[in-house]
């Protein structure tokens, strides 16, 4: 009988190091400013001899160990839960250019540096090969997030009065609030009995004061909810929306859709893919032009859910279904790794 042994270490360091990489007015290379970072994870991971890095999204620190790995010969995978090139796009006012060099250079070595890349769709593929890098296929797989509570609970379908509209994101530009804000307005000036709710945390400061004030005149905010909390929210909608301006794999579309709660996305959403191969066609909309997100919330307001849709979520985000292929995969990466030093 195999046992598992669980080890968790804490590693700090000094802002001094990020500082080099955040507050850089002209491009340097990260491996020079990092190096003291990266030569010490390496020591850690020669120490602890791992099968395998697993890289859980991207940023800083998976970085440094994705570097510390390579040095080490240690094969690494990573699973991109995110494009960081799209999101320091959305706030290229707030860094100097050379960050944004330096930040976007680091995200185009990853295909160099690890054994095997992730992909939680179709669309998140895509969108890297176009924007950050073009991967080999032979080192890339597409696996969906496992999600556990996969119980899709039927919702009963009535005219009403009033219908709600929700959306559950934070307080973020690539989540694309002006277009709820734009939509909300829009609907207000028709006089449509549509009454539109946040689940968001508005920062209490002066930056764009009058959007956030404007927000919560047209919008119901509602603090962010535990998981019961987030429950009844999606159960109290009739209409969930997503207009992000990009959205890997959001989680939220998916639990909505249990609840038997629909939801309206962006184009630039990760399940669209998910939405066309269930035919939901009409459940996605490009929200840069609110007279046509109108209209097709007019059509579509009050009907159920696309089952087809459910069982398709139901399928690709099985726990045992996508931890099936984890396993699989590194076992994969592991003999490969174990072939090339023979």
């Amino acid at each position: 009988m195999r046992t598992h042994k669980r080890a968790y270490i804490e590693v700090r360091h000094s802002k001094q190091y990020w500082a080099r990489i955040n507050r850089a007015k002209q491009y340097l290379d990260p491996n020079d400013a990092l190096d003291p970072m990266i030569a010490y994870l390496a020591g850690l991971i020669k120490k602890i001899q791992p099968d395998i890095i697993f890289l859980n999204g991207f940023g800083m620190v998976p970085w440094l160990l994705m570097k510390a790995g390579y040095e080490t010969g240690v094969p690494t995978v990573i699973q991109h839960g995110g494009i960081w090139t799209k999101e320091i796009e959305m706030y290229r006012d707030v860094y100097h250019p050379a960050t944004l060099k330096i930040l976007c250079k680091m995200e185009r070595e990853i295909s160099r540096y690890v054994d095997h890349e992730i992909f939680l769709n179709k669309k998140s593929w895509d969108v890297y090969n176009e924007a950050v890098v073009k991967v080999s296929k032979k080192n890339a797989s597409i696996i969906p997030l496992p999600y556990a509570t996969l119980a899709y609970h039927e919702k009963t379908k009535a005219k009403k009065d009033v219908y709600n509209i929700g959306i559950v994101a934070r307080w973020d530009r690539i989540k694309n609030h002006e277009a709820v804000l734009r939509l909300a307005k829009r609907a207000r000036e028709k006089d449509l009995p549509w009454v539109f709710h946040a689940v968001t945390s508005i920062p209490q400061t002066n930056i764009k004061k009058e959007f956030k004030d404007e927000y919560r005149t047209f919008i119901s905010v509602e603090k962010p909810k535990d998981r019961k909390g987030i429950v009844r929210f999606f159960q109290k909608m009739d209409l969930m929306i997503l207009p992000s301006h990009f959205d890997v794999s959001p989680f939220v579309v998916i639990e909505a859709a249990m609840e038997g709660t629909p939801t309206l996305i962006s184009p630039y959403v990760g399940h669209v893919d998910e939405y066309k191969k269930a035919g939901a066609n009409e459940w996605v909309v490009d929200f840069s032009d609110e007279e046509k997100v109108v209209r097709r919330i007019q059509k579509i307001i009050g009907k159920p859910i696309s089952k087809k849709l459910v069982r398709l979520f139901e399928k690709l985000h099985d726990p045992e279904r996508v931890c099936g292929h984890y396993l699989a995969l590194f076992e994969h990466v592991k003999e490969k790794a174990l072939t090339k030093k023979i």
